[in-house]
């Protein structure tokens, strides 16, 4: 059996590989053909095995190139790697803020903004090289990823743009303290997942996680076709769908005129709103937005079918060419509101000339908008024209008010078992081929999406970070996770005032705070694992907080300490002791460095510290420093605390008591109640 020879495709030019660690290479051939590989002079050879894979490993080697690999298959296929750098190797992964990038060209919102263009614009460090790994899923492993991707230097706009922003100013940090290593960011992370989906198969059966596994089973089984609903579910969507129709029904006159007068080939703009395409924004609010430019088709492309091809459009989409409507997307598919757009216009209908293009934008929540690219494809000659150049115009259909209209049900229908929630689904696809190679570290960002099951979560994150270190043979990989940033409710363009909190009581069962203490645990009980704290630079109306840098270099001294075994401060100032006295509660402070100090203020803040009494009730309470370690904390409202707990709520609003190491103090409770 032939097999056409190949190398997994997280190898390509520039890529980085681990120092200090075996070299293993991979891929696919003819069985019982031999492979030999070439790396600065040193060379390994294997036989293809008979299930057509292969792995050579090389030994060790020290930081240093570039290097080119030279692949041989049967001494007669030849493939080339050039510019390879032997360096250290980052994985970074999660939800949506190590997601986050660097830049984006689609949403301000969802980036670092003008200073993640200026980091792009200024990208010039060819030592440090990044990988993104596009979204997928799959239900059984892989061996290779579903898209070839490739690393690139860090030394051009578009190498950086899509990056981890947190990975992207961590390997800044770790270029800057080791300017003779070469680091390697891999970015594989996907907005909103939950962690179910990055363990894989085989740890979940040696952890008896049967729960689990059923689900994996059951997608297996009904691939493709609609899930078995209860009644309950069947009723939720009802109610969704009632919601739906209201919306839709919600200003009928301008619906009618909108339709009417604006879904045609010629229309008058003149009292349209001109927009670049990145800054088209009317769909940002709860209401219909209408979109539109004009296109200049090629001779050539006459009489040929077209695609036209939007990344994402959010929530919903009806899309006119001139007169036609050519395609939409409603709230019966699946994944709405991050699905991909590719609509057909039939080539009868395409001349060359001046033709529309309209898209009229649903947005129910939250933010809505295009995500991604906007092109039109030729099928014939297969060249495109790119939308986000274009002239646009804007124009408002109606907007709701939310003081006369319900909110959307926050239950979303779901139409197939093809979700990114189903367990293992990203580790096989977006995962497993990373291990491939061997890396230096992880840097993990995750958990809001989990933030209702802590028990759970505690057991699956040391469940994720041991099968990680099995996957990748190392069993002292160092893991440093990102604890939760605080968040009261994600409504970045109706933001919450300022004062929310004041009217506010203590909350003993958030479940950020209690997801938090599980990170925190999980932290202190497993080896090599790093935390954290992000309690002080959160927002409290955007849960995608813009405040990398800080989160990044606080992942950087966990692995300063961890991975690279330098002596520098990264544990957080944490209640180590709690004695009553005078009426209130005396608390000794572990992890101050030097001294405890106020930051940017002269008091704690409000509504950080609460306590209880016998009764475990918990009320708000007054603290003040009386010592370079002790705080005294107390209440009018508790006569006799027994209790305390600090920074314990979804977003504690002043965050403001470190270590004379600029680390925050980390949150805590004295309580022993089970939470979770």
């Amino acid at each position: 059996m032939n097999v056409s020879f190949m190398v997994s495709n997280v190898f390509s030019d520039h890529m980085v590989l681990q120092r200090n660690r075996p070299i293993r290479v991979n891929g696919f051939g003819t069985p019982f053909t031999t492979v030999r590989v070439e790396l600065n002079g040193i060379f390994a050879s294997c036989k293809i095995s008979a299930d057509s894979s292969w792995e050579v490993e090389l030994p060790a080697m020290n930081a240093g190139g570039p290097y080119e690999m030279v692949i041989t298959s049967h001494f007669k296929t030849k493939i080339c790697f050039t510019d390879i750098m032997i360096g250290d190797i980052w994985v970074c992964s999660g939800q949506s803020n190590m997601e986050y990038p660097v830049f984006n060209t689609t949403d301000s919102e969802y980036c670092l903004g003008e200073q993640g263009r200026k980091l792009c614009e200024e990208a010039n460090d060819d030592k440090l090289r990044l990988f993104f790994v596009n979204r997928d899923l799959n239900f059984y492993e892989c061996d290779m990823l579903a898209q070839s991707m490739a690393w690139k230097p860090a030394t051009s706009f578009d190498a950086v743009i899509d990056t981890s922003a947190i990975g992207y100013l961590f390997g800044q940090y770790l270029r800057e303290k080791n300017p003779d290593v070469a680091v390697g960011i891999v970015t594989s992370a996907w907005g909103g997942s939950i962690i179910q989906p990055w363990i894989d198969e085989e740890s979940l059966i040696t952890a008896g996680e049967t729960e689990l596994l059923n689900k994996l089973y059951d997608a297996r089984k009904l691939l493709g076709d609609e899930p078995i609903k209860s009644e309950e579910e069947k009723q939720k969507d009802a109610e969704f769908f009632n919601w739906i129709e209201d919306f839709k029904a919600y200003a009928p006159e301008s619906t009618a005129f909108a339709f009417k007068n604006w879904a045609q080939r010629d229309v008058d703009m003149s009292d349209w709103e001109q927009k670049k395409f990145r800054e088209l924004d009317l769909s940002r609010r709860v209401g219909v937005a209408w979109y539109r430019t004009i296109i200049d088709i090629p001779e050539n492309w006459q009489n040929s079918n077209i695609k036209v091809f939007f990344g994402a459009i959010n929530d919903n989409d009806e899309v006119f060419f001139d007169d036609i409507k050519i395609g939409e997307t409603t709230c019966h598919q699946q994944e709405w509101w991050c699905a991909p757009r590719e609509y057909i216009v039939e080539g009868k209908y395409i001349t060359a000339g001046k033709h529309a293009i309209s898209v009229r934008v649903q947005n129910h929540c939250h933010t809505g908008g295009f995500a991604g690219d906007a092109t039109i494809y030729s099928s014939t000659t297969c060249e495109k024209i790119n939308l986000i150049e274009s002239v646009w115009y804007q124009k408002q259909e109606f907007l709701v008010d939310p003081d006369k209209f319900r909110t959307r049900p926050a239950h979303v229908p779901n139409y197939s078992v093809i979700t990114n929630s189903v367990p293992t689904c990203l580790y096989n696809a977006m995962l497993k081929p990373l291990t491939k190679m061997d890396i230096c570290g992880v840097l993990w960002y995750q958990g809001c999406s989990n933030a209702a099951e802590p028990a759970n979560y505690y057991r699956y994150q040391k469940l994720l970070i041991e099968s990680w270190r099995k996957v990748w043979r190392n069993p002292e990989l160092p893991f440093m996770i990102t604890q939760l940033a605080p968040i009261k409710e994600h409504r970045p363009f109706d933001r919450l005032p300022d004062d929310f909190w004041k009217s506010l009581e203590p909350d003993p069962i958030s479940g950020f705070s209690r997801l938090r203490e599980v990170q925190k645990l999980v932290s202190e009980e497993m080896e090599n694992v790093g935390l954290a704290v992000t309690v002080d630079i959160g927002d409290h109306s955007d849960i995608h907080p813009k405040n990398k840098w800080d989160v990044a270099k606080r992942l950087f001294a966990c692995a300063e300490k961890i991975a690279y075994k330098n002596d520098v401060p990264y544990l957080y100032p944490d209640c180590a002791e709690v004695k009553e006295q005078d009426g209130g509660l005396l608390l000794k402070i572990k992890n101050v460095g030097d001294s405890l100090y106020l930051k940017d203020t002269t008091e704690i803040g409000e509504h950080m510290f609460e306590l209880a009494g016998a009764d475990g009730v918990y009320k708000w309470a007054q603290a003040k420093l009386v010592g370079k370690d002790e705080i005294f904390v107390s209440s009018s409202a508790v006569a006799e605390p027994k209790t305390v707990r600090y920074a314990w709520s979804a977003h504690p609003p002043f965050a403001n008591i470190y270590s004379s190491d600029d680390l925050p103090m980390q949150p805590f409770r004295t309580d022993k109640e089970k939470l979770y």
